[in-house]
């Protein structure tokens, strides 16, 4: 389990977060949502010590401060929004990397059959042996993914996996996801920028606006039209089908019942 607690964090005199608190659990996918600017990418970073915050996180019941970087991520992983590579590495090595505070001086049998598994769960051995650079966008971004994934961490935090992958790509690896997180006991925490594909993905909801928690729990009871009008300032619709999915229809943006505002 990860549990942050009064999480704060500031640039300058600028407050980005403040007292943010919620738990992932293992088993299941935990989504981080707000509006462009709320903090979601710099509480990612904080929980992979990439940022010195104020208040506490644990994983295991253990404080993340505590843990020495090469315990720490042996046991996570995180990916970042940042596709490029100017490395002149395959397909193969990219992934491998992913290992590397398991790898010897060799590479064994064990780090060759890992990464060989994951690019064949994932559809993507056929670029093995292709240079990173010579790949689109979307492509690159599930290289990464499955760097991420190779050496079959406890914690997974992963900033917009989606964000480079067209739609129906996006259905394909949300559902690989969420079956690794399940069979595997992941505790995975993710930021997605589609709230359909989070309402159909996610087992928690955690809703970050004006620096804090506004709410936290199932799509069910966090999508709501208040909390839209509040958060992401739209009027909407919001039904649950028969399978109990959770749909949203955004009517309008409420700014324009208020003074015209930028796009900024």
């Amino acid at each position: 389990m990860l549990q942050v607690q009064d999480l704060k964090f500031s640039y300058g005199k600028t407050t980005i977060l403040d007292n943010i608190t919620f738990t992932a659990n293992p088993g299941e996918m935990t989504v981080i949502l707000g509006a462009n600017g709320s903090g979601k990418t710099t509480m990612l970073q904080c929980i992979n010590r990439l940022n010195k915050y104020e208040g506490q996180v644990s994983f295991e019941n253990k404080d993340i401060a505590g843990f020495t970087h090469e315990d720490y991520h042996d046991m996570m992983s995180y990916l970042d929004q940042n596709l490029a590579c100017d490395a002149v590495l395959t397909v193969f090595e990219v992934v491998l990397l992913g290992r590397l505070t398991r790898l010897g001086f060799r590479v064994g049998e064990e780090d060759t059959a890992s990464v060989e598994n994951i690019l064949r769960l994932m559809g993507i051995d056929q670029f093995s042996q292709r240079g990173i650079s010579e790949l689109s966008g979307g492509q690159r971004q599930l290289v990464f993914i499955a760097q991420a994934l190779v050496k079959n961490p406890k914690l997974l935090v992963m900033d917009e996996p989606t964000s480079a992958l067209d739609l129906n790509k996006q259905f394909h690896l949300l559902d690989f996801l969420k079956q690794e997180t399940y069979k595997n006991d992941y505790t995975t925490l993710l930021t997605l920028h589609h709230l359909d594909m989070a309402a159909k993905y996610a087992d928690k909801l955690v809703i970050i606006n004006d620096n804090k928690v506004y709410a936290e729990g199932p799509p069910r009871e966090v999508f709501t039209p208040k909390m839209l009008e509040d958060v992401y300032r739209v009027d909407s619709e919001v039904y649950i089908d028969s399978n109990k999915d959770v749909h949203l229809i955004a009517l309008s943006s409420t700014d324009n019942k208020q003074e015209k505002r930028s796009i900024a």
